[in-house]
C-alpha cells in the first residue's frame, strides 16, 4: 500500500504450541509492522504470560482466559470494540471461535471491511470432526460472518477446493503463508540434535507437528517395520502432545518392534527447532489434512527435502518444484516412498538445495506482505465504493 494501514488481527491464540495459525498470525503481523503498518493483535490468551513480548512492534491485546468449546472470553467484546472501530481493516484467523465471530460482527456494525483466513477449518476432514457442534455454529454465526467478509483468504489451492462444499459467497483469494527468512539465513552446524538423540550416523526422518491423530503419525511409525524402509532409519516426532497421543505412538512403536527407533519429543523453538531440521535426512508430514504446511516450509528453508501426504496444501508444489515427494495416505505407499528417497543421497541433496532456494524466493514475509496489502486495499476500496453509493 502507498501509506500505512491500521490492521487488526483476531485469533484465538498466538501460542506457538497451538500449531500453524499462531505462526501465521505472529509472522504476518510482525512483518507488517516492520513495513510500517500500525498493527494490533487481539487473542483469547490470558494476559501476563510469556506471549506478551512475542510480537515486536505490534500492539498485543490478550483478553482471556477463554472457556467453552468455542473459546468465549468474558473481556472479549469490550476489548475488541475500540480496536475494530479504529482499524482500516480487520483480519480474522480461524472459524470456530467467538474471538473471530465477535470481530466480524463488530466490523459489520462499524462499517470496517474484514477478511477471513479459515486456516483449513472449512476443509472436509476438519468439518467431519465434532461435526454437529460445527454445523450448529455455522448456522447460528459462522456462515453470516464468512459471507459478509470482503475476502476469504486460502493458503493453497487444495484448501480452497476442499472448502467449496459449504457454498460461501465471498470472493476467494489465494495467498501462501510465509516465514521469516532471516531466521534461516545462516543455518547451524549439523550434528547437535543427532548427538542429543545418540543416533550417530543412522538415517533420520524428522516430523514437526502437533502430536494428534490428524497428523498421520501412526502411518509414519508403522512404516518403519516395512522391508522397503532401511533398518538404520530413526524417526523423531517433535511437537506438543494432544489427546494423550504420545503414549499411543510409543505403544504402537513397541507393538511393531521399532520402539528404539522412534523418538517422541516435546516442541522445540527457534534455533533448537532449526537444528533438528538441519540434522534430518528427510522431513515427513503424512497429515490427514493440512491447509498449507508451515512446518514443511520451515524444513525446506533449512535445506531438508520433504515427504508429505497428498492432503498437505504444499503437496503439488513439492512435486512441481522437485523439492520432495508426495504420497497417498496409506502405510504401504508411505513406506515405499520413504525407502526410495532415503536410498538416493544425491537426489536428497539436490532437493534440499532447490527447496531452500524456492522458499527464499517465494515465502519470505518481506516479499509476501505487499501481496497481503493488495488484499486489504481491495477490501477497503470495495467498502468505500459501497459507501459512496449510499
Amino acid at each position: 500500500m502507498d501509506c500505512p494501514v491500521r490492521i487488526a488481527h483476531f485469533s484465538t491464540t498466538i501460542d506457538p504450541k497451538a500449531g500453524g495459525v499462531p505462526a501465521l498470525v505472529s509472522g504476518l503481523a510482525t512483518a507488517q509492522a516492520r513495513q510500517g503498518h500500525e498493527v494490533s493483535v487481539l487473542t483469547a490468551d490470558p494476559p501476563g504470560t510469556d506471549l506478551d513480548d512475542s510480537l515486536p512492534s505490534v500492539t498485543f491485546h490478550p483478553c482471556g482466559p477463554a472457556r467453552g468449546p468455542f473459546r468465549l472470553a468474558a473481556a472479549l467484546r469490550a476489548a475488541a470494540q475500540p480496536i475494530v472501530a479504529s482499524a482500516d481493516v480487520v483480519h480474522c484467523h480461524g472459524v470456530w471461535t467467538y474471538t473471530v465471530h465477535t470481530a466480524a460482527g463488530l466490523a459489520r456494525r462499524s462499517g470496517v471491511p474484514y477478511v477471513f483466513s479459515p486456516a483449513g477449518m472449512l476443509q472436509a476432514w476438519a468439518l467431519s470432526q465434532k461435526s454437529l457442534r460445527k454445523r450448529i455454529f455455522l448456522a447460528l454465526h459462522a456462515r453470516h460472518d464468512l459471507d459478509g467478509a470482503a475476502a476469504l483468504h486460502y493458503s493453497s489451492a487444495l484448501e480452497r477446493e476442499s472448502s467449496s462444499s459449504i457454498g460461501l459467497h465471498s470472493p476467494a483469494l489465494l495467498l501462501p503463508n510465509g516465514l521469516d527468512w532471516s531466521g534461516f539465513e545462516s543455518l547451524p552446524i549439523r550434528g547437535r540434535f543427532r548427538r542429543e538423540l545418540e543416533i550417530g550416523e543412522r538415517r533420520l526422518v524428522v516430523c514437526l507437528a502437533r502430536i494428534h491423530p490428524q497428523k498421520g503419525l501412526e502411518l509414519l511409525v508403522s512404516s518403519l517395520e516395512h522391508a522397503t524402509v532401511p533398518a538404520d532409519v530413526d524417526v523423531a516426532i517433535i511437537g506438543p502432545e494432544q489427546l494423550g497421543f504420545a503414549s499411543h505412538l510409543k505403544d504402537l512403536a513397541a507393538s511393531h518392534g521399532v520402539a528404539d527407533r522412534v523418538h517422541v519429543l516435546p516442541p522445540r523453538f527457534g534455533t533448537a527447532k532449526i537444528e533438528a531440521l538441519c540434522d534430518a535426512d528427510l522431513f515427513c508430514l503424512p497429515s490427514q489434512q493440512e491447509s498449507f504446511g508451515i512446518a514443511v516450509a520451515e524444513a525446506l528453508a533449512a535445506g531438508t527435502p520433504v515427504l508429505v501426504s497428498d492432503q498437505v496444501g504444499l503437496a503439488d508444489t513439492v512435486e512441481q518444484q522437485h523439492i520432495g515427494r508426495s504420497t497417498r495416505l496409506d502405510v504401504v505407499s508411505l513406506a515405499s516412498t520413504l525407502g526410495e528417497m532415503l536410498s538416493d543421497y544425491d537426489q536428497l541433496a539436490r532437493m534440499g538445495r532447490a527447496g531452500r532456494d524456492w522458499v527464499r524466493k517465494t515465502l519470505d514475509w518481506t516479499l509476501l506482505v505487499p501481496r497481503y496489502d493488495e488484499m486489504y486495499r481491495s477490501a477497503i476500496e470495495t467498502r468505500e465504493e459501497g459507501d459512496s453509493l449510499d
